[in-house]
């Protein structure tokens, strides 16, 4: 005998988007109710914003009694929020079913863009796990460890809150967690956000970053999705990078580069290697030169991410002038460059900074 005294109900309810497009037509026929309906439900999630079936005042009351009892729709409890003095980067804590917490960040401007012109963009950064197994040591999910992944409803449930309030153009899946060791679910979710059925968002909108899971990246190729992809690369060499992403050892900086190319081959889309620059640790010239030496002909784009503080005492961001320097190599050895001017360092909502077990401690 099962004891119930200190645990609730089972429930055996599935949330809405943890079925793709076809799989919600087919479980709505299946008992009985039209085909369309699956077309009303996700209408009215998407663009009305409802989180309740009982809102979709134009679909049946008995459908509506059918859907309450079967399915669900947010998997996400809101538990923190905060924003920048300007209001233009906005970090919220979701809580999880299961006590984990994720953040995810809003952006209502183009991250990646030098002077900021683009007050129509709203990207939004979503985590697809609760934690990372990475390891980064410059980063603050790297150093909090993985608890698990993210299903597709806790992926999308993230988009699904910023939308309430200003149309999203961007999504980045640059947040907690590594998006390709959490493939399925990164896929699944993304073809929502693609889907004119789902969000209708633009392929080129979209965004993944990955550590550098190699077969990952050759599976991703082979969606032929016109997505973005960014590979952390953050060091010109495998004894430098086996230190700076630990869990990676056994991939090489060749490798990564070989199937940068490989996906733009496949796809037409330019890729980008992340490089987070640190003090004193990956900044030297003769490390830019090396860099370029190897990207050079690749037709691929560097993003010189300036390190963002989190809680270590290790770990410094160069100078202006040193980030600048290292920029200006990559670019006159044909290297096409850019450096990311991050906002949101103020409330830990920067590259690197997501910690939920310090959400409200950001070391300055």
């Amino acid at each position: 005998m099962i004891n119930l005294s200190n645990q609730n109900l089972i429930d055996d309810k599935k949330y809405i988007f943890d079925y793709n497009f076809s799989e919600l037509e087919e479980k709505i026929i299946e008992n009985g109710y039209e085909k369309f309906r699956a077309t009303q439900i996700i209408h009215w999630i998407i663009n009305k914003n409802v989180t309740n079936f009982d809102e979709m005042l134009n679909l049946p009351r008995q459908f509506r009694a059918f859907l309450s009892s079967q399915f669900k729709i947010t998997a996400l409890n809101i538990n923190t929020e905060q924003s920048t003095d300007d209001a233009a980067t906005t970090k919220i804590l979701f809580g999880l079913e299961d006590g984990s917490n994720i953040e995810t960040v809003q952006m209502k401007y183009d991250p990646d863009s030098i002077i900021d012109n683009s007050s129509h963009r709203t990207t939004i950064c979503i985590s697809t796990q609760a934690g990372c197994a990475m390891q980064c040591i410059f980063c603050a999910t790297g150093l909090q460890g993985l608890k698990r992944n993210l299903s597709t409803s806790e992926i999308i449930g993230q988009i699904l809150y910023f939308s309430k309030t200003r149309k999203i153009t961007n999504v980045v899946f640059m947040g907690m967690g590594e998006p390709l060791a959490n493939y399925e679910n990164t896929i699944r979710s993304i073809k929502w956000l693609i889907s004119k059925n789902g969000f209708n968002l633009r392929q080129r909108g979209i965004t993944v970053s990955t550590v550098g899971l190699v077969d990952k990246i050759e599976r991703l190729a082979q969606e032929k999705l016109q997505i973005g992809l960014t590979i952390s690369l953050h060091a010109p060499n495998n004894e430098l990078r086996k230190i700076l992403v630990p869990t990676n050892v056994k991939t090489t900086i060749d490798e990564l580069i070989d199937a940068g190319k490989k996906y733009q081959e496949i796809t037409k889309r330019r890729v980008t290697f992340a490089y987070a620059l640190l003090e004193g640790v990956n900044d030297h010239e003769e490390h830019a030169i090396e860099l370029a030496s190897k990207l050079v002909n690749t037709a691929t784009h560097v993003n010189l991410i300036p390190y963002n503080p989190i809680d270590t005492e290790k770990l410094r961001r160069p100078s202006m002038n040193k980030i600048n320097l290292f920029s200006k190599i990559l670019n006159e050895k044909g290297v096409n460059t850019t450096i990311r001017y991050e906002r949101g360092t103020e409330i830990a909502a920067a590259c690197g900074q997501l910690n939920t077990s310090s959400f409200n401690n950001v070391k300055k």
